[in-house]
């Protein structure tokens, strides 16, 4: 914040997750740090409600919010109405919105403990997890030099894929990370999908080590043109 402050920079804080939390009390966001306007805090419907429901808000002073209504009008002229009179009617009732966030976090907090599960049958020590506090994916580091892209093109072959750290990174690192969603995949599947990467890993390493123990010989070539 000093930084942003300092340096005339404003942070845009993208918050979609804040309200699926697990344990404790929900984490806060920037924006309540924010004494001098200099946060925009962004949110959304869709990951609480329906997903169809392309319904977001955000906060930010006025100025700031007029400039970005027009330009949000040149793009695609106005927000769905419908979807944006469903929400309306949806927080207008207090008790409906909070039994349906408390539901959806039981909901979500079981399939994390499913796939965390998972990932210690079937991945053991290969793969380190920090489990999450709530949201909708897993944060996942391999162990040793195996890399998640090498993995992720073994994975494509068992039919399961996951995304890659690398595009998370500025700072070109994330070699060795990946991201796993236990949001979308039904129950009795979170576990196959593990089992799946559980294979493509021990393909991945049994080819390295068979390359370790017999590299390919070495033959020069003798270019006759």
């Amino acid at each position: 914040m000093l930084l942003a402050r300092r340096y005339q920079t404003p942070i845009l804080e993208d918050d979609p997750y804040s309200e699926v939390y697990f344990e404790g009390k929900q984490p806060q966001p920037l924006k309540s740090l924010d004494t001098h306007s200099q946060v925009i805090y962004l949110s959304t419907f869709s990951k609480i409600l329906a997903p169809g429901l392309r319904v977001a808000w955000l906060a930010a002073p006025e100025p700031m919010i007029e400039r970005l209504t027009l330009h949000k009008q040149i793009f695609d002229l106005n927000t769905n109405a419908l979807g944006q009179w469903t929400v309306s009617e949806i927080l207008q009732r207090d008790s409906l919105i909070d039994n349906h966030l408390a539901k959806l976090r039981h909901y979500y907090q079981n399939k994390r403990d499913l796939m965390l599960q998972a990932i210690r049958t079937h991945l053991r020590d290969a793969v380190r997890v920090n489990p999450p506090g709530g949201g909708f994916h897993l944060w996942c580091r391999l162990q040793g030099d195996v890399r998640a892209r090498a993995l992720l093109r073994e994975a494509t072959r068992e039919h399961v894929a996951f995304v890659i750290g690398e595009p998370f990174h500025v700072d070109g690192g994330g070699q060795q990370h990946f991201r796993l969603g236990f949001a979308f995949p039904e129950e009795e599947k979170i576990e196959e999908g593990v089992r799946r990467i559980g294979v493509a890993l021990r393909h991945l390493q049994a080819r390295r080590l068979q390359r370790e123990e017999h590299p390919p010989l070495h033959v020069e070539h003798i270019p006759m043109v």
